[in-house]
């Protein structure tokens, strides 16, 4: 069940992401955010769900999803302090 969890957390992690968009109305804040995404959820995720494993928290996998999006959506009533420097 652990793996159909994982599979589950990944999908809705696309739906999220696409939702994170939606909520943006300035094209290079599109960017910002796809990038911060790409970039750190994976790692996000990982440290959120080993930290809950270890803590012995049964729902570790869905409280670890809440958190990481929790924190994305703090970047996103944020993104407009946030400066990047990338090539697109």
């Amino acid at each position: 069940t652990v793996i159909y969890d994982i599979i589950c957390i990944e999908i809705n992690s696309e739906a999220t992401m696409l939702q994170f968009l939606l909520t943006i109305s300035d094209e290079s804040n599109h960017d910002k955010i796809k990038y911060i995404y790409d970039r750190y959820h994976e790692y996000m995720m990982r440290f959120a769900l080993g930290k809950l494993r270890d803590a012995g928290r049964r729902d570790f996998l869905i409280e670890a999803e809440d958190i990481v999006q929790n924190c994305f959506m703090k970047i996103v009533g944020n993104i407009d302090k946030i400066n990047l420097f990338f090539k697109k």
